[in-house]
């Protein structure tokens, strides 16, 4: 089968590997690049660690002479551990820097003045000369010897030699003492020359002893002499400070070859940076070019593969904003790719999806007018239906509240209405004011009751008014715990505010005021006597934590659990036997959920509850 170029497939593989071949070339570059780099990174790093090296190589060096030079088990074993160190620096030297001479970034490296490779060379000759000058003083020192060893050691050997021989008959001799618990300076040398001389002409001029052991004498003297010659001679080439003899050479040659290997150091770093700042550019640029060329490509590819597809998503949308009404807009394209059949049978499709729409919207119009009139239809039996429902719940919680709840208080007031009607004279005037106390409570009790089913039904039914304000929660605290001042007192009970003055909330006033005065009223309810009941207040999320705590009866995990389920309407009795509607929770809990807040009641049994109500803070 024979491949065209006007197909789209081709376009794309052609497109394809031309940026493959663009990406290959920009991989090798970056290769390249990569290679270079870490090249000049490895010489730099070869030749910082040279310079470290013979900075090692000096501080060992400087070891040497300042202990070992002073050691008299170094004369004896004419060698130590620092110059053992010493050697396998060096040698460690002198291989990294012909290991850098045969590195291939370094055969090609130049600074502006020299090759690198040429400075490389003089810094290898100026350690050899550094190695032959330490080699040099270490032999002379060695020679030198101390108290026991070279040629200290023969001329204490030679004064022992006179002192034993002619202390008595010769007793200048002992002016010639060197001593033997250290090496000799070389003021002590010139100054034993001195003597040694007295001593030498005293005894040719005036001879004490037999001409044979005169010569014996002379002799012995003029060996003395020669060693101690020598050991001047050495002194004097070793020098007296750094700044004389082979001391001075060794701190030059030291010193130049640093100085070498800092210039090279600071040459190398600088060419290294000059190179790499080159390699940065010409990546870059090769990098820019790579990305103009592949712009340039794809904006000409895409511009050939686009520009009819464009053309189509324009007749599309156009067509579906009129939503295919009106004349049919089709698209001209007598291309032979892909795209151009696209067109062609685009142009099919939408003078067909034309006509069929026609017939659509003719019979949606039909529709709609009956799904209209099924909705309302249908909205009117699901609202009947929820509101009887709801009514239904309400009735049942009514007959059940009524039935059990309002029996046994309209029973307790029959009671006694009846034993007051037929023996209202057998009672004395306390036992009549106590059943009226009673009375008086179960009437409250009912009145209470009464007016929390009326809350509570009109809460259920969404009849009662919600009006959602900023309050100020210290007034509304402090109004409600008022209400309660007095019952709390009687009953020897503490109430307790913790509320911040400048903190308001943005809820329905009256319902915050019959929560407050439930949680108020359930508190002292089953509180003990000589307790405390705390009223605080923190802030948490956007929201105020109103937290009401009592230490008295709590609650157990079974009852905690059905507090809010209002088909079990749990009822329980104070500390003082006080009656409870068993609505006030429930209905709390309506009326928080209602101003978009929470409650939650933590309790434990014989040590008191927690009740937290979270209301919206307002700004």
């Amino acid at each position: 089968m024979r491949l065209k170029f006007h197909s789209l497939r081709i376009r794309f593989l052609a497109t394809f590997l031309l940026f493959t071949s663009l990406t290959i070339i920009v991989a090798v570059v970056s290769l390249w690049f990569y290679h270079q780099t870490t090249q000049l990174a490895t010489i730099t790093s070869e030749i910082e660690s040279s310079q470290m090296q013979a900075f090692r190589i000096l501080k060992t060096e400087q070891d040497f002479l300042n202990y070992d030079a002073s050691n008299p088990q170094f004369y004896e074993k004419k060698t130590s551990a620092y110059l053992e160190k010493h050697h396998k620096l060096l040698d460690t030297l002198k291989k990294q820097l012909y290991k850098l001479l045969e590195m291939n970034g370094v055969k090609t490296l130049k600074t502006q003045k020299n090759n690198i490779k040429e400075d490389i060379k003089r810094i290898i000759q100026q350690l050899e000369t550094y190695e032959k000058t330490f080699k040099e003083i270490t032999d002379k020192l060695i020679k030198r010897g101390w108290t026991t060893s070279g040629l200290e050691g023969e001329l204490i050997e030679h004064y022992h030699h006179l002192e034993k021989k002619y202390e008595n008959s010769y007793p200048e001799v002992k002016n010639l003492y060197v001593g033997e618990t250290a090496k000799l300076k070389i003021d002590d040398c010139y100054e034993l020359a001195k003597r040694l001389q007295s001593v030498t002409e005293e005894a040719k001029s005036t001879p004490r002893l037999l001409e044979k052991e005169q010569f014996e004498l002379l002799k012995t003297l003029a060996e003395y002499e020669s060693t101690l010659s020598q050991i001047i001679q050495i002194e004097e080439t070793l020098g007296t400070d750094k700044n004389q003899g082979l001391q001075k050479k060794l701190r030059f040659y030291s010193e130049e070859t640093t100085n070498l290997m800092e210039k090279l150091v600071y040459a190398v770093n600088k060419e290294v940076i000059l190179i790499e700042n080159y390699l940065f550019k010409l990546f870059g640029s090769i990098i820019l070019f790579m990305i103009s060329v592949g712009v340039f490509l794809s904006y000409w590819v895409a511009n050939i593969i686009t520009k009819p597809i464009e053309k189509l998503s324009d007749t599309i949308r156009t067509s579906v904003d009129r939503k295919f009404s009106g004349e049919v807009s089709l698209v001209v394209n007598n291309s032979k790719d892909e795209v151009g059949k696209l067109t062609r049978d685009f142009n099919v499709m939408l003078k067909e999806i034309h006509h069929r729409l026609g017939e659509i919207r003719v019979n949606n119009a039909k529709l709609e007018v009956q799904n209209e009139e099924l909705n309302q239809i249908n909205n009117q039996l699901k609202d009947s239906e929820k509101h009887l429902t709801k009514l239904n719940e309400v009735k049942d919680t009514f007959f059940s509240i009524i039935s059990h709840d309002l029996r046994a208080p309209l029973n307790t007031l029959n009671g006694f209405l009846g034993v007051l009607k037929i023996q209202a004279d057998a009672f004395s005037p306390e036992e009549l004011k106590n059943f009226a106390e009673d009375m008086e409570k179960s009437i409250e009790r009912l009145h209470n009751l009464l007016e929390n089913l009326l809350q509570w039904s009109l809460s259920q039914t969404g009849d009662i008014e919600f009006k959602p304000q900023k309050i100020k929660l210290m007034t509304i605290v402090l109004n409600n715990v008022g209400l309660y001042t007095q019952i709390a007192k009687n009953k020897e009970i503490n109430l307790i505010t913790d509320v911040e003055d400048n903190i308001w909330i943005y809820a329905d006033n009256n319902m915050t005021d019959f929560i407050l005065r439930n949680l108020i009223s359930n508190a002292i309810k089953f509180s003990n006597k000589n307790s405390t009941i705390e009223i605080i207040s923190t802030h948490q999320n956007g929201y105020v934590q109103i937290t009401v705590q009592d230490h008295g009866v709590g609650m157990s995990k079974e009852h905690l659990e059905k507090v809010f389920e209002p088909e079990e309407h749990i009822s329980t009795t104070g500390t003082q036997s006080e009656k409870g509607t068993g609505f006030g929770l429930l209905l709390c809990k309506n009326f928080v959920e209602k101003n978009g807040g929470k409650i939650e009641v933590e309790s434990i049994v014989n040590e008191g509850t927690k009740i937290h109500i979270f209301l919206p803070k307002s700004v």
